[in-house]
């Protein structure tokens, strides 16, 4: 929120590339540690189906993200971003009310 001036829809370049440095290094350590976590989590017999589930959704979720983040854009600028964050907060409240459910499957205990 830090990068755009609301005002005069002004990026800065600097904190842009920063911003988009840092995403896109996190992401490739993230998407391993998360994989590897959801696969200890669901078992060795099921995990192909699942796994290959959360391929398919992320797949979805990168080519339909960048026409619902122009289409928030056009509405406002503090909608795209409330909405991104409302997003993160909600997976958050998912992960704090699940959290007991998660843990090894009984394979690998």
């Amino acid at each position: 929120m830090m990068m755009i001036d609301y005002n005069h829809r002004y990026i800065n370049h600097a904190l842009f590339t920063i911003g988009y440095c840092l995403v896109s290094a996190c992401f490739c350590f993230c998407r391993f540690v998360y994989f590897t976590m959801l696969s200890r989590i669901i078992g060795p017999f099921k995990a192909g189906s699942f796994m290959g589930l959360m391929l398919a959704i992320g797949a979805i979720a990168r080519a339909l993200g960048p026409f619902l983040a122009v289409a928030t854009l056009e509405v406002s600028i503090r909608f795209c971003f409330g909405a991104a964050g409302a997003l993160v907060v909600f997976g958050q409240i998912l992960m704090a009310v699940f959290w007991k459910n998660c843990g090894k499957h009984i394979h690998f205990k």
